[in-house]
């Protein structure tokens, strides 16, 4: 695979105080609703966790959730009052389903991909999935794909996903384990929208890597007789994880290589950055990432980045810290642009007090505010609103001035995990 080369920033640290406030429950212009479990599911215990949100292509804004009850797929459409209008829950098998990413295609389908078991047990093997869901929450297509062979090393997971309408695919990016070694490779395909068939894949092996999220199509893209390209991000570590830092690569539409580099910190100083959220705008390609800039811990620094989708030299990037607290760790798993500038959303905790749910990637939402340069306006923490920030990045939309955002929290009688959708203004907070 061709070098990578680093595009370095200096890091510009924010510091967000005075948000730290509890939602009250408003009817218009802001609420959170919890949801419970539908009809009992084959499972045990009935938990219900959002993973991700979408908005439909219909007249009226209405909005899709989806997210798991125990192993079975639940969907629902909501309005802009949370009032559930439909809801559903698949059990297309009985092996555990993690949704990774939603969209609603270019026909108005809702379109998931993920990982699943495949195998006889979690630990055989990991595969992954593509559902299309009608707007009446039928299923149109259901397609797993396993690894190449069924080790415990030899999975492949599905982690975002775009429409190609115009060529009758899905881009589909992931990353994958193959052989004895606990390595990533980056995975792309490109699937028949109306069978699943693989139409193209690309496999590239830099070390411990995964691509978390697509750009489509690459705007720019001057590469000769190919199709519209790509931009993906990821992560990147040639030799451990003190080396991994975000990486955006471009791809033609035939998913060949075309140009990458590696972004937020110089390779000679040890730091372990991830990026999980892509997106394109008129004036940059942005994401958001975290990690350590200057050692190998965890959560300490999170951030948005911004660059120039041709050359994919950087312009700006930003490094917050939340105050009164600069030391919470942090996820970073969402990035949306507005017309001011960007929203992100992500997910903190305090390392010195986990009540709340004993996993390292679990914490409560927050959402950050930005203009154009990354410079913050407003940060909110939405208290006891649960993400989980290693399979969260479809966590919010932005529509009609709110912003909709989705997640998880325990209920206090039953011990058991409802769903929430909160509603708040984008223009305070």
């Amino acid at each position: 695979m061709p070098k990578k080369q680093t595009g370095l920033l200096t890091l510009t640290i924010a510091f967000l105080m005075g948000v730290l406030l509890p939602l009250a429950s408003q009817a218009q212009s802001q609420f959170v609703r919890t949801y419970s479990a539908i009809s009992p599911c084959q499972q045990k215990q009935n938990n219900l966790i959002f993973n991700c949100i979408t908005k439909s292509q219909k007249s009226v804004s209405t909005f899709y959730i989806a997210g798991v009850q125990d192993s079975a797929v639940y969907l629902a459409e909501v309005n802009s009052l949370g009032v559930v209008l439909q809801e559903k829950l698949i059990g297309v098998s009985s092996k555990t389903y993690s949704l990774r990413s939603m969209i609603t295609d270019e026909d108005g389908n809702i379109v998931l991909v993920g990982t699943t078991e495949y195998g006889a047990t979690a630990a055989a093997a990991v595969g992954s999935f593509i559902m299309k869901v009608s707007p009446a929450l039928s299923i149109l297509l259901h397609r797993t794909y396993k690894p190449t062979s069924f080790t415990a090393y030899n999975q492949l997971a599905f982690l975002d996903v775009k429409d190609n309408k115009a060529t009758g695919t899905y881009y589909v990016c992931g990353g994958g384990r193959y052989g004895s070694t606990v390595a990533n490779d980056v995975v792309l395909f490109r699937l028949d929208r109306t069978n699943g068939n693989v139409v193209d894949k690309s496999r590239h092996d830099a070390g411990e890597d995964n691509y978390d999220a697509l750009v489509f199509p690459f705007k720019k893209d001057t590469v000769a007789n190919k199709l519209p390209g790509l931009i993906a991000t990821g992560r990147l570590s040639g030799v451990g994880t003190s080396t991994m830092r975000p990486w955006i690569n471009q791809h033609d539409g035939a998913l060949a290589f075309v140009n990458g580099r590696r972004y937020v910190q110089d390779l000679n100083q040890p730091s372990r950055l991830y990026s999980s959220s892509l997106i394109s705008d008129a004036a940059n390609v942005v994401y958001c990432w975290h990690g350590d800039v200057s050692a190998i811990g965890f959560g300490l620094n999170g951030g948005i980045s911004a660059f120039d989708e041709s050359s994919l030299l950087p312009n700006w990037q930003r490094d917050y810290a939340f105050m009164p607290k600069p030391q919470l760790r942090k996820f970073f798993n969402k990035v949306n642009a507005d017309p001011r500038g960007y929203v992100a959303e992500g997910n903190w905790w305090d390392n010195t007090s986990r009540s709340l749910i004993d996993n390292g990637s679990i914490g409560e939402m927050f959402l950050l505010r930005t203009d154009k340069s990354g410079n913050a306006i407003w940060s909110r923490k939405l208290n006891n609103v649960l993400v989980n920030g290693s399979t969260h990045n479809a966590a919010f939309v932005i529509d009609g001035g709110s912003i909709f955002a989705i997640g998880f929290r325990k209920n206090a009688s039953s011990g058991l995990t409802d769903g929430v959708l909160v509603k708040i203004p984008l223009s305070n907070g």
